[in-house]
């Protein structure tokens, strides 16, 4: 018995609802995937996060259904994240809603396209930013006053001297630290990557005296706690550093800049690229690289003012 043209527009209709399904349903099952695949609990969240901010997003714009969000729809997102976030913000909320979306195409067998391809992603500056100044990081350590003084002239001082990610920062535990080889270990960093980082003669300092003031901690504790004993979240740690920089009279620096300051500094002071690629969790020396055209605008800057010539 053939097949009719209504049977042929009934089936068309059922593959199509059960293709169709709301945004938060798709999210859902990528963040499931995600985590199946055994991404690092920091990647979950920078996922978990971008996501929640598109559902909202797209509520308040009616949008439910996955069909529903076109190109149109994904360049109006866009334009709304550029009110609040810098182009690398930007990015990461492009980037996470097209490996969301990609996803979805596999998983439906390409029945559903991905209508991001039409979007052009945000572009992003090359050239890395400066990051915080040398004299800020010292108005902020003088800041640093009052009962929780101590934990964040301790918190301000690790960040500086190890780079590591503000997520890396609050998923440490005092067990990970080794105060006599002036190390610690960084457990799950990005991609999941474990690796050890270390600091100086004078986070050393502050790390003891901070950890002398909590007599009563346990090695699984936290590294960096709140009041309650409770790890300190990202929100929390930016709070610090937003409290100490009104303190101080200065600009709120992002977490990240404490990373940028020790990736330049390390540079100017004679660090090798791969080196301090392994010390920042970095798979490659391609971001390094860009900072070390910074440091050679330096040594011209230099040069210019030092010309044996040009000086005589």
């Amino acid at each position: 018995m053939g097949t009719t043209q209504q049977d042929q527009v009934t089936f068309s209709t059922l593959v199509n609802q059960v293709l169709a399904g709301t945004v938060a349903n798709v999210a859902n099952g990528f963040l499931v995937d995600a985590q199946s695949r055994g991404l690092s609990p920091n990647t979950l969240r920078g996922y978990g996060n971008e996501i929640k901010s598109l559902i909202q997003w797209l509520d308040l714009q009616g949008v439910i259904m996955i069909e529903e969000m076109t190109a149109d729809v994904i360049r109006k997102y866009m334009l709304s994240l550029k009110e609040h976030r810098n182009p690398g913000g930007q990015f990461a909320g492009y980037r996470v809603l097209r490996q969301m979306t990609y996803w979805w195409e596999r998983e439906t067998d390409d029945q559903y396209k991905s209508p991001i391809r039409k979007v052009k992603p945000p572009k992003v500056n090359s050239q890395p930013l400066p990051g915080i100044k040398q004299e800020e990081i010292q108005t902020l350590l003088k800041a640093c006053t009052g009962l929780t003084g101590q934990r964040d002239r301790a918190v301000i001082h690790f960040l500086a001297d190890t780079g590591v990610r503000a997520a890396e920062c609050c998923d440490l535990r005092i067990s990970d630290l080794d105060l006599i080889n002036n190390s610690a270990v960084i457990q799950k960093g990005k991609g999941g990557k474990r690796r050890i980082v270390y600091y100086g003669q004078k986070t050393r300092r502050e790390l003891r005296k901070y950890l002398n003031s909590r007599s009563s901690a346990r090695t699984q504790d936290a590294l960096f706690a709140t009041d309650e004993g409770q790890p300190l979240t990202f929100h929390g740690l930016r709070q610090i550093v937003r409290r100490r920089a009104q303190q101080a009279g200065i600009p709120e620096p992002g977490l990240h800049d404490f990373r940028r300051f020790f990736a330049l500094t390390m540079l100017r002071n004679g660090a090798d690229l791969i080196s301090l690629a392994r010390l920042m969790g970095h798979s490659g020396i391609t971001v390094l690289q860009r900072y070390l055209a910074q440091v050679t605008e330096d040594l011209q800057a230099v040069h210019v003012k030092a010309s044996p010539l040009d000086r005589a």
